[in-house]
């Protein structure tokens, strides 16, 4: 009896260990469907006839997706103390404060170019523009 146990502890290990394992067919699903994308509020210094000069941008100032796509965009504030944000051929609006993140969630309905407008920093006073792109391709 004691040679069949054994012989079976092995095997009974290996089970065991096998029960463990999280199979992906049976873990659970995300429940959206959007794709991510990532933005994020960034400045930057430079001199420029011996004045230092400051701009902001998102980062990457653009992204490009398919015609029909969900999207969840996460515009992470970085930089800058907030930036009230749209995207008006979207009917997108928010704000997003430094430290913080902002998700819109929107599907890409038509093909173009989309301005994405940071509007307290939208002129070069202002330091900016603050503009990045959605570009919409056919899928």
């Amino acid at each position: 009896m004691l040679r069949i146990a054994k012989r079976l502890f092995p095997l009974l290990i290996f089970l065991f260990m096998i029960s463990l394992y999280p199979y992906p067919a049976l873990a659970s699903q995300p429940t959206s469907t959007a794709r991510d994308i990532h933005l994020f509020t960034v400045e930057y210094k430079a001199k420029i006839n011996g004045k230092e000069a400051e701009v902001y941008r998102f980062d990457p100032g653009q992204v490009i997706i398919q015609k029909g796509e969900t999207i969840a965009l996460h515009i992470h504030g970085f930089h800058g103390k907030e930036h009230h944000f749209s995207i008006p051929k979207l009917n997108i609006q928010g704000i997003v404060q430094k430290g913080k993140t902002s998700v819109v969630t929107f599907q890409a309905k038509q093909v173009g170019t989309f301005e994405l407008i940071c509007h307290n920093h939208y002129t070069t006073q202002q330091q900016g523009p603050m503009i990045g792109y959605i570009t919409v391709v056919e899928g």
